[in-house]
């Protein structure tokens, strides 16, 4: 029997087009930037070829990383709640508690010592909010070295997510047993 998950249509749309696009790069090659972070000698500005994605895609990547971060949050809370405070039964308030008291950091930790996730999927987790945090804070959004980095992290980000999904469904059917 197969599960069905409540997944955010969304997201999803945004992964399919994303992947979509960034094949697209995979073909058409890279492009020459100046490299001001391995310059010893400001007369002699190095080169380095990179992806440069149009500023509409990068718009789009990042849109899909809040997004997904946003849905980790919201299955991280949900998950806390339901194990710690079985589901507000026990304490009212207790998503609100836990959504504003806690950063998705600790949230995580919880959900680890917990032994509701793995080292894996913490990781994850962390790398996902990494990644969304370089996206959203640097100047450079649009380049990157290696296309199929970024195309393996999209998957992995999903990924990480139906993971949390898969939990929090589990943790819901336990709840109504």
């Amino acid at each position: 029997m197969t599960q069905e998950r409540n997944r955010n249509p969304r997201t999803d749309s945004q992964y399919e087009q994303l992947l979509e696009s960034l094949q697209d790069y995979k073909e058409d090659g890279t492009v020459e930037v100046e490299d001001w972070e391995n310059v010893e000698n400001l007369g002699e500005i190095p080169k380095k070829e990179v992806y440069k994605l149009p500023e509409q895609d990068a718009n789009n990547l990042l849109s899909f990383y809040i997004s997904i971060v946003a849905e980790t949050e919201t299955l991280s809370t949900l998950i806390l709640s339901a194990e710690v405070f079985d589901h507000g039964r026990k304490r009212k308030g207790s998503y609100e508690f836990l959504s504003e008291s806690f950063t998705q950091k600790h949230k995580e930790d919880m959900l680890f010592y917990l032994g509701m996730i793995d080292e894996g999927l913490k990781g994850e987790l962390s790398r996902l909010r990494k990644r969304r945090n370089e996206l959203a804070h640097t100047d450079r959004h649009q380049e990157f070295e290696n296309i199929n980095n970024i195309i393996s992290d999209v998957k992995r980000a999903k990924k990480a997510k139906n993971k949390l999904e898969d939990i929090e469904q589990k943790v819901e059917r336990n709840a109504f047993q």
